[in-house]
């Protein structure tokens, strides 16, 4: 899809920022270098298209707010490399997946520092340039409700962090009130809506409401390898055209070994809570050590195992 009308604005989401690797990622040697390369990415099309905004909705971190997955050293990689921008918050930035608890996220820690420019639930924030934007925040848990009064010389656009889908991006028990036709009333005098939290990107119309769903901005599971991560060129004529982001360095463990790997979930945080117990770690250490030297453990799982006894990203 081509058009001539002008870049409005970059749309992103479920980034899902974490201190260590998820699992199938395990192969990768510096999780950090391997989250920095899209975002670099991301800041070459902002500049790019700049003062066109990019629109965050929502899921930044994976988990924003534990103090042991989201460390000082990954809020400060959020600062350093995420590009400014306007956003929402989705469940994984906040506590307990309440809003209520937002002050106490990583994510907020970014608007502090002005990173992010907050998009409270019915408060719309006006861009005017290169073309002017209404932006109507719906963070996670927040009612979608219609635009009764849209105007028509601005681009209004609704950014969301609420599951849409569709039969071909649906999935079990994904909620009925999220299928794109039982949303169309919802999404009424929007131009746009940008959703986050579904990991599987769709573009399709609700009505006269252009539906962007972003997908996974970083493939974390095994259902994602097939997955091509993107970020959606909005522009002033309201259609949205996929950049593709580069794949080309992106490292996975096997599937066996990834299952592997997951069944040790949560082994850095219990390592942590032993090194308060005296010499008897290193007796621990010792053992795990042992145990991952045997014939029958993988490189894979080996590796991964020693990242966490050694505290590597």
């Amino acid at each position: 899809m081509t058009t001539e009308s002008p870049v409005a604005a970059l749309l992103v989401a479920d980034i899902h920022l974490s201190h260590r690797p998820p699992a199938i990622r395990s192969a990768e040697e510096d999780w950090y270098a391997a989250m920095k390369r899209p975002l670099l990415e991301l800041k070459k099309l902002a500049d790019k298209y700049h003062p066109a905004p990019v629109i965050y909705a929502g899921d930044i971190f994976h988990d924003g707010w534990r103090a042991n997955n989201c460390p000082p050293e990954l809020v400060n990689f959020a600062l350093r490399y995420l590009p400014r921008g306007y956003g929402v918050p989705g469940q994984h930035d906040l506590q307990n997946h309440r809003l209520d608890n937002l002050e106490r996220s990583a994510y907020w820690t970014l608007v502090e520092a002005g990173k992010i420019i907050h998009l409270a639930h019915e408060k719309p924030v006006e861009h005017t340039s290169p073309v002017p934007l209404r932006l109507w925040g719906f963070p996670w848990g927040c009612p979608i409700t219609p635009l009764e009064s849209p105007n028509d010389l601005v681009l209004e656009i609704a950014v969301i962090h609420a599951c849409v889908w569709i039969k071909k991006t649906g999935y079990p028990g994904a909620p009925v009130e999220g299928r794109l036709k039982n949303l169309k009333e919802k999404l009424r005098g929007y131009d746009v809506a940008v959703f986050g939290d579904n990991h599987k990107p769709l573009y399709a119309d609700a009505g006269d409401c252009a539906v962007w769903n972003c997908g996974a901005f970083l493939r974390r599971t095994r259902l994602e390898m097939d997955h091509k991560p993107r970020v959606g060129v909005l522009h002033a004529d309201g259609t949205v055209v996929p950049h593709f982001l580069d794949l080309s360095k992106d490292k996975f463990l096997s599937e066996e070994d990834a299952k592997a790997v997951e069944s040790l979930s949560g082994c850095e945080g219990f390592l942590e809570e032993l090194k308060t117990l005296g010499d008897s770690v290193t007796d621990f250490e010792a053992a795990v050590r042992l145990r991952i030297g045997s014939r029958d453990v993988s490189d894979g799982v080996r590796d991964a195992v020693l990242r966490c006894l050694e505290g590597k990203k």
